[in-house]
């Protein structure tokens, strides 16, 4: 997979705001059944710890000015400025 496959399909896993979660990387909802992710769990899970998923990565840091991780464990992190960085990490494959 090409890095901008690996964020199209990560911020696929997480575009809908049930399937997002902060503070941890992966969890299945008891509930439902669905597996939710924060941003860099959805990238491990996509590109399984390839050499673009650390392209990818370092594309996130880079529009987020610092640790994507951290960036988007801040409690005040929406889920559309989530994504929003998905679609700048995305756009800066182009």
């Amino acid at each position: 997979m090409t890095t901008r496959e690996i964020l199209t399909a990560a911020r696929e896993l997480i575009a809908d705001p049930r399937a997002w979660i902060q503070g941890t990387y992966s969890v299945v909802m008891a509930t439902t059944g669905q597996a939710c992710y924060c941003g860099f769990g959805a990238l491990h899970a996509v590109a399984l710890s390839t050499m673009c998923e650390s392209d990818a990565r370092r594309r996130l840091n880079a529009v987020t000015g610092g640790d994507f991780m951290t960036w988007q464990d801040e409690p005040r992190r929406t889920h559309g400025e989530v994504l929003a960085a998905f679609d700048r990490a995305i756009e800066a494959t182009s």
